[in-house]
């Protein structure tokens, strides 16, 4: 699977409808707060050019998509750490998502009632995250405290994982989200182990109305929010690199439809926006593919909302995707940049990391300039990689392995 990604909000914000039009399963979206109280959950196949393009070359019996997994959890109130609404059974789904999606409220409608008397992106966004920074706060001093009591044993086992907590403490009392760059690569593991929400990668979806669509400043409620235009090559990722159009990738880097022009990507508080008209997202999903197309024409839709929540999920969380073609199977697979041939293999299946021998890797646009494995191997363009080599997106892998 690629990633997962829980959708919060407060209630009403749209977050069962944009599920709905993210997942095409049909769960309940109605006006009243607390309509979902389990989360609902759907995986949806991540869309990719690249795979259908070599699909189309080497004509395999299957083609298996990397996939994402989308969490819609219950509407957050004020106060759900001291237990308002479903409190802490609300944040507890936070806490097993890779990747956090709050649907903003930028739209109007008088069937659909507000928890405030007014629209307000900035005071909705302001009340969902000191919530999840309270309840973060709260598991971070009952740990110190433990710590507390166990340095009474032992000061010098625990003083690490102290040190690290107070770190995060001064962030969290500023209530801010913890950032990535703060931290060294072996504090992010201690930190990741405490399973604090304000420690994931977290992007907005603007639930904006069906006018607004298509529209350079979506929404009248957002300029007050202060929103900008990025471009690809200065997204705003979790390890803060700046990418490049290369390193831009909508399941590595591929547009979604052949002739399809990628949205630019928008930001508000340093992290990318998705501008999504859920009501009308929510039809386009129910729709045949023939009339996908038209109905996108006719709203100035330059994409899907799946496809921008993949590439901004893509982005903030530095992954990739390569792909393997076994017997009959054509199969993409998703990664972190940065990821070693081995430990890629072990994400195909174990047996193939403990068994590792060699990689053989041929680059996508290799691939489809020759038209086959064979071709690319003929022409010498194919590579012999050892364990240590590093995994581009778009790589083509042949594992092989002896056990």
């Amino acid at each position: 699977m690629g990633f997962s990604c829980g959708i919060i909000g407060l209630p009403n914000s749209g977050k069962s409808t944009i599920f709905n039009a993210l997942t095409a399963l049909c769960v309940a979206a109605q006006p009243y707060p607390f309509c979902t109280i389990e989360p609902n959950v759907g995986i949806v196949p991540v869309p990719d050019a690249r795979l259908v393009h070599l699909a189309r070359l080497v004509k395999p019996e299957k083609v298996t998509p990397t996939s994402i997994e989308f969490v819609d959890i219950a509407g957050l109130i004020k106060d759900a750490h001291k237990g308002e609404g479903l409190g802490n059974k609300f944040l507890g789904h936070i806490r097993a998502v890779d990747a956090i999606a709050h649907v903003v409220r930028c739209f109007k409608a008088e069937n659909i009632p507000h928890v405030y008397a007014c629209i307000d992106p900035a005071r909705d966004a302001d009340v969902v995250e000191t919530e999840i920074v309270i309840s973060d706060l709260e598991i971070v001093e009952e740990r110190l405290g433990k710590l507390e009591r166990l340095a009474k044993v032992s000061r010098e086992k625990h003083g690490e994982e102290q040190r690290v907590l107070l770190k995060i403490k001064e962030t969290l009392s500023r209530e801010e989200f913890l950032n990535s760059k703060s931290f060294t690569v072996e504090e992010e593991e201690l930190v990741r182990s405490f399973g604090l929400i304000t420690s994931k990668p977290l992007f907005y979806v603007a639930n904006i109305d069906e006018r607004d669509v298509g529209s350079p400043e979506p929404g009248c409620f957002l300029p007050l929010v202060d929103f900008r235009r990025l471009t690809p090559g200065n997204l705003p990722s979790e390890h803060g690199e700046r990418e490049g159009e290369a390193g831009y990738p909508l399941a590595g880097g591929a547009l979604p439809r052949e002739g399809a022009t990628r949205a630019p990507v928008m930001a508000w508080r340093g992290r990318p926006v998705v501008p999504i008209c859920g009501r009308l997202e929510e039809e386009l999903a129910s729709l045949p593919p023939e009339e996908i197309g038209p109905f996108m024409e006719l709203y100035d839709m330059k994409e899907r909302g799946i496809e921008s929540v993949v590439t901004v999920g893509y982005a903030i969380l530095d992954l990739i995707t390569f792909y393997t073609l076994v017997g009959t199977e054509l199969r993409a697979w998703t990664i972190p940049k940065h990821t070693s041939a081995y430990a890629a293999a072990g994400k195909i299946h174990s047996d193939m990391q403990r068994g590792f021998i060699k990689a053989e890797v041929i680059s996508y646009e290799t691939f489809v300039r020759c038209g086959s494995e064979h071709a690319a191997r003929e022409k010498g363009l194919m590579s012999i990689e050892g364990k240590e080599y590093i995994v581009k997106d778009g790589d083509v892998l042949h594992i092989r392995f002896n056990i």
